[in-house]
């Protein structure tokens, strides 16, 4: 069973996100930090991240992504924010997310995407890609 790790500070968002993924079959696990993040990683490990940018603990959700991606190369990542700017998106893609949603956003079209990304679809356009082919393109659920 495919294991989603769901980050984010505020518990009422997290909890729904978790709630919706589950319900789809999944195993989840959340987080509320930094710290809870990378022991989840540790202890349960994931197969694919949803990250707020910014957490409670001053941690900004693109440290966080490097640190998951260091020691989880394969892990897909969903980040989800309220200050989605054209920078910060290029930024993230830079990053190689695999993912991106500005709040507030359709749980319903979260849960595709997730199901896209697990079952190696790139984005809702039914392509396949990894980050290696990705390079500098544009990818769906970015624009």
């Amino acid at each position: 069973m495919k294991t989603i790790l769901v980050i984010d500070d505020e518990s009422l968002l997290r909890s729904s996100i978790a709630r919706a993924i589950r319900s789809e079959g999944y195993c989840v696990a959340e987080a509320k930090n930094k710290a809870e993040a990378l022991e989840k990683l540790k202890s349960v490990g994931c197969d694919l991240a949803v990250v707020d940018l910014y957490l409670e603990d001053g941690m900004h959700g693109m440290e966080l992504i490097r640190e998951i991606h260091q020691g989880n190369p394969d892990v897909k990542v969903i980040v989800i924010t309220a200050l989605g700017t054209d920078e910060v998106r290029d930024a993230l893609q830079r990053e190689g997310i695999d993912g991106f949603f500005d709040k507030p956003f359709e749980i319903k079209e979260l849960k595709k995407t997730v199901e896209c990304l697990l079952n190696g679809v790139k984005g809702l356009s039914g392509k396949t890609e990894n980050r290696e082919e990705r390079g500098d393109k544009e990818k769906e659920g970015f624009s």
